[in-house]
């Protein structure tokens, strides 16, 4: 049994086409990519698009990772030959076919699937769809993928983890990136956009919030209703200057929870007695409400 993907880049899509068996040898991934535009000449190839061929892998949960074991990987290029090998000598059985995103807003075809799934969504990089091998069965699979404007909303997972303040990132800063296409705001100096009373334009002070943290803490403060739609709210105003899709449902629960944390005064940081005025239990229920309407945005589930 065979996989084969062959792509083609047309102005800046990429489209991959998963077949198999179209190769006679058994148990061999071989992948063509064609760099050329619809006139046939070849096009500036920037960006690069990672695949991978998995077992194991499945939906993942926070704090709780299911990424499997990768077979083979391949990030396709300008300069990659070919056609080129993702996983040999696979047999029949159950595997997951994975890309990595290639980054916030991007068109994915694969995200419109109704079987992907993200294995990590503390980093949310990657999607994946399940696919089952038997054998002398063919089938085909079409990737497509263009840049931003209008795609994929990203979790708060990943944008804590993309970005320049944070010392493991070893990633693209797309936090950063996004910050900086923020207006500035009236009074203010940078770009950047308001939680409550907070004017977050720094990636400290966005990733802090992210993680559910008070700007001046390291603790946790995930019991309380303000920093759980705080956080959500930060990646939905993300994914906006970056370039995704808005939705009505996530732009009014945005408006609404942040108008309440305007209302009791947070401003992220626990000096002088707390984040916030004391909440009523309308207003927390409002909060939660609201956090998960965003979070499902985030999770592009909404």
């Amino acid at each position: 049994m065979a996989v084969q993907i062959f792509g083609r880049r047309v102005e800046h899509d990429v489209e991959a086409l998963l077949d198999r068996p179209l190769d006679p040898r058994a148990g061999e991934c071989v992948v063509d990519h064609n760099l050329t535009g619809p006139d046939e000449s070849p096009l500036d190839f920037r960006k690069s698009f990672t695949f991978d061929i998995r077992t194991g892998a499945s939906q993942g949960t926070v704090g709780a990772p299911h990424e499997g074991a990768i077979v083979k990987s391949v990030t396709v290029t300008s300069t990659t030959l070919m056609p080129f090998s993702l996983g040999a000598n696979l047999v029949p059985g159950t595997y997951q076919v994975c890309e990595a995103i290639p980054g916030p807003a991007w068109n994915m075809s694969m995200n419109l699937d109704p079987t992907a799934f993200m294995p990590n969504v503390d980093t949310g990089a990657t999607l994946c769809v399940p696919i089952t091998l038997t054998a002398g069965q063919n089938l085909s699979l079409s990737f497509d993928n263009s840049p931003p404007p209008g795609g994929i909303a990203l979790t708060i997972g990943y944008w804590k983890t993309h970005a320049s303040c944070v010392t493991k990132g070893n990633k693209a800063a797309a936090l950063d990136a996004a910050l900086a296409k923020a207006p500035i705001a009236v009074n203010q100096t940078k770009p950047g956009f308001y939680v409550g009373k907070l004017y977050v334009d720094t990636c400290q002070e966005a990733v802090s919030l992210l993680s559910k943290q008070a700007l001046d803490s390291t603790k946790q403060q995930s019991s309380d209703p303000t920093i759980n739609f705080a956080s959500q709210f930060v990646a939905y105003q993300l994914n906006l200057l970056a370039g995704a899709a808005d939705n009505p449902q996530a732009a009014n629960a945005a408006a609404e929870g942040q108008a309440v944390l305007v209302a009791v005064n947070f401003d992220g940081t626990l000096a002088g007695g707390g984040m916030h005025d004391t909440l009523t239990a309308t207003q927390a229920a409002t909060l939660n409400k609201d956090a998960g309407i965003l979070d499902k945005y985030n999770n592009d589930t909404l």
